[in-house]
């Protein structure tokens, strides 16, 4: 497959082009998939090591995390996974409870800033009741990924 231009890159390519972040994006999709992310080519690579960001809008749901409201967009920022988006688990469960503490509600089911439910990855929330999860701080893997809604 060609590589082409997709949303969820260009999102990178127009904020640098205005000035608001750093770096420079190519605006398109690796040549694997549309979903193919490569660090700081097409989207920018976090500060975490291995991360990357990653703009989506969702229209179904995301089997891997809590239920939520949808279409919205939404910001994830994970681990690579082989030729698509940054799909892999990135941050302790103490790590991102600290985020979702100060931008939330500190609940990984509910809220702006959600986790992956314990049924796709149990070391990050404790089930995968959206109204009962708690974040797993006595786990200390990277089994968490960021998925921050944008809009509701």
């Amino acid at each position: 497959m060609a590589a082409v231009y997709a949303e969820n890159f260009t999102y990178w390519q127009q904020l640098a082009n205005a000035g608001l972040i750093e770096g420079t994006y190519t605006g398109m999709a690796g040549p694997v998939s549309e979903q193919h992310s490569i660090r700081s080519t097409n989207v920018p690579a976090s500060k975490l090591s291995q991360g990357l960001w990653f703009a989506a809008y969702d229209i179904g749901s995301v089997a891997a995390m809590f239920p939520v409201a949808l279409p919205r967009n939404n910001l994830r920022l994970g681990a690579a996974t082989p030729h698509s988006h940054p799909g892999n688990t990135l941050m302790k469960p103490e790590e991102l409870w600290n985020l979702d503490t100060k931008l939330d509600d500190g609940r990984p089911g509910t809220g702006a800033v959600t986790a992956p439910m314990a049924s796709w990855i149990g070391n990050c929330a404790s089930s995968s009741d959206p109204a009962t999860a708690q974040y797993v701080l006595s786990h200390s893997g990277a089994s968490c990924l960021l998925y921050a809604a944008l809009t509701k």
